[in-house]
């Protein structure tokens, strides 16, 4: 109960700026925000001793999960319709 929530209301904060930053500066940046949110994540989990350390680690991936959401709904948006069947083949490819 101390650490899990962190994630889930950093993610409810972040979401909405991050589909307005998504619309205004197009993916790049929020790729890179999800990475380094990522990679935060990741350290803190390495790296992190005690309770605040994995609260600021669930920040950041709420963070990141804000932007990968973002990122994908923006890519799914600029496909044509009728490439939709042939995107999602070849993402599920991708992502396995």
């Amino acid at each position: 109960l101390q650490i899990y929530p962190y994630w889930t209301y950093s993610y409810l904060i972040t979401l909405i700026p991050i589909f307005l930053l998504t619309d205004l500066l197009l993916y790049k940046p929020v790729l890179i925000l999800e990475s380094i949110g990522y990679m935060v994540f990741r350290i803190t989990l390495v790296f992190g001793w005690g309770v605040f350390s994995q609260q600021i680690g669930m920040v950041f991936y709420g963070i990141a999960s804000a932007a990968e959401i973002a990122f994908y709904s923006y890519i799914y948006a600029k496909v044509e319709k009728h490439d939709y069947q042939r995107f999602d083949e070849l993402f599920l490819v991708v992502e396995a």
